[in-house]
């Protein structure tokens, strides 16, 4: 038995108006890349993703400076810096917590921020979104 061609192509318009929507959903829900996944929502937003590590070791907040990061440490922070811009809330920054913990001893407890900066759908203004990971040795 053979589909005739008007309903085939039917289908294939119908599964990409139907993964459109979703896209746009898991872009806006979960903040993940619109360029990735096929990139149906890469008109509908802009994003980028930047994250600071913060020692909370002494009961304060003391930001860890980049030039302290040793090799690992960076690649780790640019890993997770591209997951979190593909995969938005649906990665946790665990190996770059590991990685912090390793190589700095003196450090007990860290606070990874990640800020994803994006363009709101209705406003086109820019807003900002933190995301707080704390951790423990």
């Amino acid at each position: 038995m053979h589909l005739p061609l008007p309903r085939i192509y039917g289908c294939i318009l119908v599964a990409l108006i139907t993964w459109a929507v979703l896209h746009c959903i898991l872009v806006h829900t979960f903040l993940i890349n619109p360029w990735k996944l096929n990139g149906m929502a890469m008109y509908v937003n802009k994003q980028t993703v930047n994250i600071g590590v913060i020692d909370t070791s002494d009961g304060e907040q003391v930001i860890v400076p980049l030039e302290a990061f040793g090799k690992e440490e960076r690649i780790a922070l640019a890993a997770a810096m591209r997951s979190f811009d593909i995969l938005g809330t649906l990665r946790k920054p665990n190996a770059l917590a590991d990685q912090v913990f390793a190589f700095h001893p003196e450090i007990d407890s860290l606070t990874i921020l990640v800020h994803h900066t994006r363009l709101h759908p209705f406003t086109g203004m820019e807003v900002m979104r933190v995301l707080t990971y704390d951790y423990g040795r």
